[in-house]
């Protein structure tokens, strides 16, 4: 049975307990709870996050989810899940980016070391584009399409053949591609 967090003491609260004692003292569950910000009539927040860590079975898992697969767990609507799938985006993003540092994509390690991070969770195959400059150095980056399990339909190798926005202009340098397969190594 749910009750008022503010009945409970301020060191049991978890949004209090990360206020006086940082984020790293909170476990996952609690973490989750400050995102979803409310429980459900029966359910207290932490409640809800303890069932959602159950039911995918790590911190990870959820993280990988979209947001309709989240709204189907009870106590998660489309607001909440939209909360969560935000949050772990940021963190995937954060991940991916040196903070100050001019991103050059000279290589497939250095495509791994930007896109890894924003990739590695995705449950469906997804073509995206890194825009490069003479140097190599990123100027922006697309996602082209998104498909299913095992197939993603995407630009033509070589140069753009095509006038898209998303793209460039016809006859530009082909850009960096990149591509998650959810189903094979990365």
């Amino acid at each position: 049975m749910a009750w008022l967090w503010s009945a409970r003491p301020e060191t049991d609260r978890p949004r209090e307990r990360l206020y006086w004692n940082g984020p790293e003292a909170l476990a996952d569950a609690e973490l989750l709870a400050i995102q979803l910000g409310s429980g459900v009539r029966g359910k207290s927040a932490i409640e809800v996050a303890r069932e959602m860590l159950a039911a995918y079975g790590s911190l990870a898992d959820v993280a990988g989810r979209e947001v309709a697969e989240l709204t189907k767990l009870s106590g998660v609507g489309p607001a909440k899940a939209a909360r969560l799938v935000a949050a772990f985006e940021l963190t995937r993003r954060l991940r991916a980016r040196v903070p100050g540092a001019r991103v050059t994509l000279s290589g497939p390690a250095e495509v791994y070391a930007a896109y890894g991070p924003l990739m590695e969770d995705l449950k469906r195959e997804v073509f995206r584009i890194a825009l490069l400059d003479a140097q190599n150095g990123l100027l922006h980056d697309r996602v082209i399409s998104q498909g299913t399990l095992s197939a993603s339909l995407g630009a033509p190798a070589g140069r753009v053949q095509a006038r898209d926005p998303r793209v460039g202009r016809v006859g530009d340098p082909a850009p960096q591609s990149s591509e998650r397969r959810p189903h094979a190594e990365p």
